[in-house]
């Protein structure tokens, strides 16, 4: 009920880029860190909020197959 700033800041963040996917099929906008698109082959993780995740960092372990991360599904 009482977000820090952080929380705040990555709602924003992910409301901004669902608004952007829906509205142009990207989910880059405005004044946010663009997102490289991904492939099979090269895999391009972002972390909401700024920086970059490496490869490798999502343990798919932890969901099982239940949650497959969007790389797995390629």
């Amino acid at each position: 009920m009482n977000p820090t700033p952080a929380q705040s800041a990555a709602t924003t963040e992910i409301q901004a880029r669902y608004k952007a996917f829906l509205a142009n099929s990207n989910p880059n906008a405005f004044g946010l860190t663009n997102w490289q698109t991904s492939i099979s082959t090269d895999i391009r993780p972002l972390a909401i909020g700024g920086g970059s995740v490496a490869v490798g960092a999502c343990d798919p372990a932890f969901w099982g197959a239940a949650a497959p991360y969007e790389y797995q599904l390629v």
